[in-house]
């Protein structure tokens, strides 16, 4: 994760930046998907909770379809 000052960090994964910010002692992150911020409640977090429900569909669909054959 790379400092960018005081109270903003980036970090690369898959290649899109991800940004996280600290204000008033709380965490805010930017969305994998919609980059839109939003407040942190984990540690491992990538997808705001609008996002969040659309991605454990994809994947939930996806897995699905892989077992199926």
């Amino acid at each position: 994760m790379e400092l960018l000052n005081k109270s903003t960090f980036r970090k690369e994964i898959d290649g899109k930046y991800v940004y996280r910010v600290v204000l008033q002692n709380k965490n805010y992150q930017s969305c994998h998907i919609c980059e839109e911020y939003f407040e942190l409640t984990g540690n491992n977090i990538k997808y705001c909770p609008d996002c969040r429900k659309q991605e454990n569909s994809r994947k939930t669909n996806e897995r699905h379809r892989s077992k199926k054959g």
